[in-house]
């Protein structure tokens, strides 16, 4: 999920959060995060990634107005999520936030309610996006424009040009492996299929290991789709094969 981002923001660097099962599920979705307990370096790091998605988790505490006053003006964070193990004392208080701050979905006191509650949002974002790409590439195709087609025929050639490229290139499956296990840096299962593919990989069972396994067609047909001609150029040997 290239382009949302998970941020845990809490005042105090004893927080014990996300636990290591939270974590873990993170990680599964392939969701990038980080976590915050300084509010200038939280703030600068939202200000610098404009074009994404952020799902804001923000441990309840007397300084959540401040944080909020501060972050929640930024057009990429999407949605808040506000989280304490006990509310005994500060229900009114989030509660109050709630009311005042549109981008709050709800109030968590349980990491499973919490973490079911980030990835329904995550979920129905994702299908907005779809729709609006849908919508946008209809739109695109009623025009024409003759930058377009020069963009479309030099792609033509360019895939051209990779399927006469030499077939015994040996850097360039180590470049894809590198490649791809940068984009799964933080997922146990992903890289642990990325070691198998490097070590079990052969041309004759190309299309196996390209249904088979989301680290492939998610990022090929990725690069596919946008056109993006280094990206290609990594999956080089394998689209040959």
């Amino acid at each position: 999920m290239e382009n949302v981002v998970l941020l845990w923001y809490h005042n105090s660097a004893d927080n014990d959060i996300p636990s290591t099962l939270i974590v873990n599920q993170i990680q599964e979705r392939n969701i990038a995060y980080l976590q915050f307990n300084d509010l200038q370096l939280c703030t600068n790091y939202v200000d610098s990634i404009p074009k994404k998605k952020i799902f804001l988790v923000l441990w309840i505490s007397i300084s959540s107005t401040e944080t909020l006053s501060s972050l929640h003006k930024y057009r990429q964070i999407d949605s808040v999520f506000m989280f304490a193990e006990d509310l005994s004392n500060d229900r009114s208080f989030a509660e109050n936030l709630l009311d005042k701050y549109a981008k709050i979905i709800g109030i968590y006191t349980n990491e499973i309610e919490l973490f079911k509650a980030i990835n329904e949002n995550i979920d129905l974002t994702l299908k907005q996006d779809l729709s609006l790409s849908f919508y946008n590439q209809h739109q695109k195709s009623t025009r024409e424009l003759s930058k377009e087609s020069a963009l479309f025929l030099w792609f033509q050639l360019f895939k051209d040009v990779l399927l006469h490229l030499p077939q015994n290139d040996k850097n360039a499956k180590q470049q894809l492996v590198n490649y791809l296990k940068q984009c799964y840096h933080n997922n146990n299962k992903q890289l642990k299929l990325i070691d198998e593919f490097d070590s079990l990989y052969k041309a004759e069972d190309a299309i196996k290991w390209y249904t088979g396994q989301p680290f492939l067609y998610k990022n090929l047909n990725k690069a596919l789709r946008t056109e993006d001609i280094e990206q290609l150029y990594l999956f080089r040997f394998f689209i040959t094969d």
